[in-house]
C-alpha cells in the first residue's frame, strides 16, 4: 500500500512553517515534484492525455506544464495546485505518489481513474476526483505511517468523489475531519452515513451532498449539531442533499433541522426513494416548469453520451441570464457540478482578459427521469445581484479594487415538464431536417452561439445566446421557431423575453417580449455547416451575415427502415 514518502513529510513541515517568513527564511525550500511528476505521467498513460503541453520537456520549466501552478516566494517557486480534469487520465488510484504531495488543490475530475484508495490525500486542501471509476470502500482517513509528523498534517478541506463506485459504509476515523465541503453524490454507499455529518468541520456555510446513494433507514439526532448554509425564506439555498435515497424519517426535530439546511427547502421528501426511469434519447428537447413559464432549458443527449444543457433564466433584477456545460450521465439522472455563465460583446463573442476566458462557474444542476416526458430539476444559483458588474474586463487605472460582495444561493425543486422533442429520437418522430439538430456556432465568435431543435412535423426552434451589444458585457438569448424551406429557417420575428426575477419572486406576468429582429440560418449537409444572417431593429445591433460550424449533435435512434 502507498506510504506518504520521508522526503514529501519534510516538505510537509516545511510548508507548514510557511507563515513565519523568518522560520521561511530558515527551512529548506519544498523542491519541485520533478520525479513524483514524471511517474505521476506515466502511471496515468501521459501520452493519451487531451491535454499535455509541457510535459517531460527539459526545454519546459515544470511550472509551465499544462495544468500545473506554481507560487514563487524569495525567488523559489513550488507547486501548489495541479488541474487535470476530463484529460482521458487512466490508472489505478492506489499507484498515485502524486497523491500524497501537499497542494492546495488537486482536480483530476472526469478521468479514467480506477480501483481503490488506502487513504484519503490528507496533504491536499482542495481534492476532486469526481467522476471517474474508483470502488470499494471510502478510504480511512490517515494513511498506513508509523507517525504521523509534528505539526500534524493539514486537514482537508473540500472533498469530492462524487460520481464513482465506492460502496458500503462512510469510515468512523472521517468523524476527525474539518470539511467545508463533502460530495459523496452518486456512488453506492449503504453505511455510516451519520460520519459523513461529523466530518464536516465548524464554518458555517458548510455544504454535504449525499443524493443518489442507498443510505436507509433514520438519522441520528446528533447531525442536528453539523453546521451546514441555512435556507432562507426569498431564495432557499441550502448545504445539504439527501435525494434518492430510501431514507425513513419521522422525527419532528431531524425534520425540522434538514427544512433548514436541505436544497431547495422543505420539500425534500419528494425525492427520496421516488422510483425513476431510464433516460434515453427521447429526453433531447426543450423543458420547463409550468408554474415558472418564460424560463427553462434545452437538453441535448449528445451522440458522446453526455448531456448538454443550456438553461435560458433571469438574474434577480431582470436581466436576462444563460448558463450551460456538459455534465454527466447516470443511468436515471443527468447531474452537473458547474454550470458556466459567460460574458462577450454581440459580433465579438466570448470576453479573453489575458488568455483567461470570462467565464465563472455560476451553478449546479440535477436532473432525474420520473416518466417519459417528465423529470424532477434541482439547482442552486449563485445570485451575484449585490455584486459589481463581473464583465470580465480589467479593471481601469484608478479604478478601486471591489471588496468582497455578499452573496447568496437561490435554489428550487421541480417537475419539469417536456415541451419539445427532437425529431429522430425514436422510430416513430422522424423528419427529413432531423440531422440539423444540435449546437452550432461561429469559429471566429467562439463564446456565443445557436441550439436548433427540429421537429417531427418540419419547424424547427432556434435559441440564440450571445450577448449585448452595449460593452457591458451581459448575456443575451433570443428565440423563434419557424417551417423549414428546404434546409433554410426564416425566422421573422426573434423574441428577447426579459423582466421576470429569479427566486421566488418570479412572476411570469412581468415577462416582456421584444421583437428583436430577423434571422435566416441556412445549413450545409454535405460541409456539416451553415451561414447564419440577421438584421436587428436596435442600430446597436445592426445586421449582418457568418459562418456557421457544428458543435454538437444529438444522439438519435437507431432504425431500421
Amino acid at each position: 500500500m502507498t506510504r506518504i514518502h520521508p522526503r514529501l513529510i519534510a516538505t510537509l513541515i516545511a510548508l507548514a512553517l510557511l507563515s513565519s517568513s523568518t522560520a521561511w527564511a530558515l527551512s529548506p525550500a519544498p523542491p519541485l515534484p520533478k520525479d513524483l511528476l514524471i511517474d505521476f505521467y506515466n502511471a496515468t498513460g501521459g501520452d493519451q492525455w487531451l491535454r499535455n503541453s509541457g510535459w517531460l520537456s527539459a526545454e519546459t520549466p515544470i511550472c509551465d506544464w499544462n495544468g500545473i501552478h506554481c507560487e514563487t516566494i524569495s525567488g523559489v517557486s513550488f507547486v501548489i495546485s495541479i488541474n487535470l480534469p476530463d484529460n482521458n487520465l487512466a490508472g489505478a488510484i492506489d499507484d498515485l505518489e502524486l497523491l500524497d504531495y501537499p497542494l492546495q488543490n488537486l482536480d483530476l475530475s472526469g478521468n479514467s481513474l480506477h480501483g481503490g484508495m488506502s487513504h484519503l490525500p490528507i496533504l491536499v486542501s482542495h481534492l476532486d476526483l469526481s467522476r471517474n471509476q474508483l470502488s470499494g470502500p471510502l478510504p480511512p482517513r490517515y494513511p498506513p505511517v508509523d507517525e504521523i509528523p509534528d505539526p500534524t498534517p493539514p486537514v482537508l478541506s473540500v472533498l469530492d468523489l462524487s460520481g464513482n463506485e465506492f460502496t458500503g459504509p462512510v469510515p468512523d476515523d472521517w468523524q476527525d475531519l474539518e470539511l467545508t465541503v463533502l460530495d459523496l453524490s452518486n456512488n453506492e454507499l449503504s453505511g455510516g452515513i451519520e460520519y459523513a455529518f461529523f466530518a464536516m468541520g465548524d464554518a458555517r456555510q458548510g455544504e454535504l451532498y449525499l443524493q443518489n446513494n442507498q443510505f436507509r433507514g433514520g438519522l441520528a439526532a446528533a447531525i442536528t449539531t453539523t453546521r451546514l448554509w441555512e435556507t432562507d425564506q426569498r431564495f432557499s439555498g441550502g448545504g445539504l442533499n439527501l435525494c434518492w435515497n430510501p431514507l425513513d424519517i419521522d422525527d419532528p426535530d431531524l425534520i425540522d433541522f434538514i427544512d433548514r439546511h436541505h436544497v431547495a427547502g422543505p420539500g425534500w421528501q419528494d425525492c427520496v426513494d421516488r422510483q425513476r426511469v431510464a433516460i434515453d434519447s427521447t429526453v433531447s428537447g426543450s423543458w420547463f416548469s409550468p408554474e415558472r413559464s418564460g424560463e427553462g432549458f434545452s437538453l441535448m443527449l449528445m451522440d458522446t453520451g453526455q448531456p448538454l444543457i443550456y438553461s435560458f433564466t433571469y438574474d434577480t433584477k431582470g436581466e436576462q441570464l444563460w448558463y450551460f456545460e456538459v455534465g454527466r450521465s447516470g443511468e436515471k439522472f443527468f447531474d452537473w457540478s458547474k454550470l458556466l455563465e459567460a460574458r462577450g460583446d454581440f459580433g465579438a463573442g466570448l470576453r479573453w482578459i489575458d488568455d483567461t476566458p470570462a467565464l465563472r462557474n455560476i451553478a449546479r444542476l440535477r436532473i432525474d427521469r420520473l416518466g417519459d416526458g417528465t423529470v424532477l430539476s434541482e439547482r442552486s444559483v449563485i445570485d451575484y445581484s449585490g455584486c459589481p458588474p463581473f464583465d470580465g474586463r480589467p479593471l481601469e487605472e484608478g479604478e478601486p479594487v471591489p471588496l468582497p460582495c455578499p452573496v447568496s444561493t437561490i435554489s428550487d425543486r421541480s417537475v419539469q415538464i417536456q415541451l419539445t422533442r427532437l425529431a429522430g429520437t425514436s422510430c416513430v418522430n422522424q423528419d427529413p431536417h432531423q440531422w440539423i439538430s444540435g449546437a452550432w456556432f461561429n469559429p471566429n465568435r467562439a463564446g456565443e452561439g445557436f441550439v436548433v431543435e427540429v421537429f417531427e412535423d418540419g419547424r424547427g426552434l432556434v435559441y440564440w445566446f450571445t450577448y449585448s451589444a452595449d460593452g457591458s458585457g451581459q448575456p443575451l438569448w433570443l428565440t423563434a421557431d419557424a417551417r423549414f424551406d428546404n434546409n433554410t429557417l426564416e425566422l421573422d420575428s426573434l423574441l428577447r423575453p426579459s423582466g421576470a426575477r429569479a427566486g421566488r419572486d418570479f412572476d411570469n406576468s412581468e415577462l416582456i417580449l421584444q421583437d428583436w429582429g430577423r434571422l435566416t440560418l441556412t445549413f450545409d449537409a454535405r460541409q456539416d455547416s451553415g451561414v447564419a444572417r440577421f438584421d436587428a431593429f436596435d442600430p446597436s445591433f445592426g445586421s449582418g451575415e457568418f459562418q456557421l460550424k457544428r458543435l454538437a449533435r444529438p444522439m438519435l435512434a437507431e432504425c431500421d427502415f
